[in-house]
């Protein structure tokens, strides 16, 4: 049943969304549930299409507590990159601590 849905998922994706340019998207993070809600949610509202991803979790070597790395193929169509540049220009940069 899964296989059908994905299949009659995949064969009514608009060729419109598709439309862009093609990056890799690599990132690494501790893991907590909901973390693939949240990046497929944040690249859906910039209108990006996954067209591949490849996730695991691993042990991280210092901490030891399970990290979540993904690797994915996705299209960035035309605009984002200006939607980005007038977002960085209103907000602060923050990094991995949360701009603490």
């Amino acid at each position: 049943m899964l296989a059908y849905l994905w299949r009659y998922a995949r064969g009514r994706t608009s060729t419109a969304a598709r439309v862009g340019r093609r990056v890799r998207l690599e990132l690494t993070g501790v893991d907590h549930p909901g973390i693939i809600h949240r990046i497929s949610s944040a690249l859906s509202a910039l209108n990006i299409s996954i067209d591949e991803l490849e996730t695991r979790v691993f042990t991280g070597s210092m901490s030891g507590e399970p990290m979540f790395e993904a690797k994915a193929e996705i299209v960035v169509p035309e605009g984002v990159e200006e939607a980005r540049s007038a977002y960085d220009a209103r907000s602060p940069r923050q990094g991995p601590d949360g701009g603490r």
